[in-house]
């Protein structure tokens, strides 16, 4: 019975380091995806740096971020000059010529002032021949052309505003918002990195409590069976503590295979220069968890944090800036109900001598004309009002409910630390209580007056009193992150 006891205690002990064995080897995947970490202990500074520079979220949201930009560059160009050409000609017939007319004009973000400039040239194909009919007169120019040159100015439509100086400051406030969204990526991602950075810290501590257990279970295997056989203690009582190794054992390779799966999760953020991810090793792991911050945990819990996160989670500007942008289409949609009213005036000058005998064509025109446009039925403007109007109303609503969520997620990430801080100190007397009384029964075992069970049900005792202290930690380093990302902070 003893030696099947003892093979499978050999047995177990070799799947154990077979396992730690595979956690090392696993760091380079046969696929090349996985990159060899250092082996110096792991900072979460470091993970966090890999974060903000090549995490593919992150890489995502400054891709989306080059498209806001690139579609207010789009916007800008609604401003960009047009040239226009137009060349006819007619070969055949009594009358025989050609025109040609060339202007360029420019938009002005100036109460939506277009300028433009102009030549043209209108001549008969064969001198001396039926140039271009008289009821054509106004394309005949000089021999030399004509250059002109005017603008227009709308004095009610598209004066305060029109759609292209819409569309830059929508697609401005659009920059605003791939800006907010990117930060709320950097938070989230720092903060979910920083997480999974202490869990896996964690799991190294859990694993360093069950790897001290089963070492005292080990080392008094040797003394249990001296005197097993030597008849001063029960047979059963070696067995027993037999029984708990095997089992601690069992807790070593589950304690291991959490381990490894927190360095895989953490691999997910904790990256090489090429954007790889690294799966950390037991050698890095940090040396200890650190211990809760009554400070950081009191100033927490201040009214003024709530107001400092409102300031700065980057929601609330994404709502700011598209509020902004439905404010503009209410405006534009409004200025579209009003009527069209253009001023356009013209200056010409003809150049060179005339086609025909008379040289009238040689003094300067100057021209102005109004150009009116009334809808007589506004549906399509009432409409995009009515709409612009909702959509400003919704935005109203929903920057009103993410004010509320901001001030909640700071409240219940500062009741979380004090929460955590508490167990925190629970669980530390409990586990000074728990090694005390761990202590006494193995004193009343070499005294004879207890057996190994009781000895192991309160070292197990023990180790669980420090997994829970362990468990108290982390959530107080969770809630911590959490309170950051709250703030607004990466």
């Amino acid at each position: 019975m003893a030696s099947r006891i003892v093979t499978r205690n050999q047995v177990a002990f070799a799947l154990v380091a077979v396992l730690s064995a595979a956690h090392a080897r696993a760091q380079v995947a046969p696929s090349g995806q996985v990159a060899q970490p250092s082996q110096s202990s792991l900072e979460l500074r470091t993970v966090v740096d890999s974060v903000q520079r090549v995490l593919p979220t992150l890489v995502a949201a400054e891709r989306d971020r080059d498209a806001a930009n690139a579609e207010l560059l789009a916007a800008e160009g609604g401003f960009d000059p047009q040239l226009r050409a137009r060349g006819m000609i007619y070969p055949v017939g009594y009358y025989r010529y050609g025109t040609v007319d060339v202007s360029v004009e420019q938009p002005t973000p100036l109460w939506g002032i277009s300028v433009f400039a102009g030549y043209r040239l209108g001549a008969p194909l064969v001198p001396g021949s039926a140039g271009i009919p008289d009821y054509y007169g106004n394309l005949q120019t000089n021999t030399g052309g004509e250059v002109r040159a005017g603008l227009t100015v709308p004095i009610l439509r598209n004066g305060i505003i029109d759609r292209r100086r819409a569309n830059i400051q929508v697609r401005g406030q659009g920059r605003q918002i791939a800006e907010a969204d990117l930060l709320r990526t950097r938070i989230d991602a720092t903060r979910v990195a920083t997480v999974r950075y202490w869990e896996w810290a964690a799991a190294g501590r859990k694993l360093s409590i069950a790897r001290d257990l089963l070492r005292v279970a080990r080392d008094r295997d040797v003394g249990l069976r001296t005197r097993a056989e030597a008849g001063d203690l029960p047979r059963y009582e070696w067995q027993d503590n037999q029984r708990t190794v095997l089992s601690r054992e069992s807790g070593v390779v589950n304690a291991l295979q959490a381990l490894q799966r927190a360095a895989i999760e953490l691999g997910l953020y904790y990256r090489d220069a090429e954007g790889r991810p690294l799966l950390a090793t037991e050698p890095q792991l940090p040396s200890s968890l650190p211990l809760p911050d009554l400070a950081f945990t009191a100033f927490a819990g201040q009214p003024a944090r709530e107001d400092e996160a409102v300031a700065r989670r980057p929601e609330l500007a994404r709502f700011v800036a598209q509020r902004a942008q439905a404010r503009v289409e209410v405006d534009v949609a409004r200025n579209q109900m009003l009527p069209a009213i253009d001023v356009v005036a013209q200056v010409s000058q003809d150049i060179g001598s005339s086609f025909s005998t008379s040289d009238t064509r040689g003094r300067t025109e100057v021209s102005a004309g109004v150009v009116l446009e009334v809808p007589l039925v506004m549906r399509q403007q009432i409409g995009r009002v009515r709409s612009a109007e909702a959509t400003l109303s919704r935005i109203d609503a929903q920057q009103t409910f993410a004010r509320d969520r901001v001030v909640a997620d700071v409240r219940d990430a500062a009741t979380q630390l004090r929460a955590a801080l508490d167990r925190v100190e629970i669980t530390r007397r409990e586990v000074d209580v728990a090694t005390q009384v761990e202590q006494a029964e193995r004193e009343r075992f070499r005294q004879g007056d207890s057996n190994i069970f009781l000895v192991n049900q309160r070292e197990q005792a023990t180790a669980e009193a420090r997994v829970r202290q362990v468990d108290a930690i982390t959530d107080w380093l969770r809630a911590r992150a959490a309170f950051r990302a709250a703030m607004g902070e990466h």
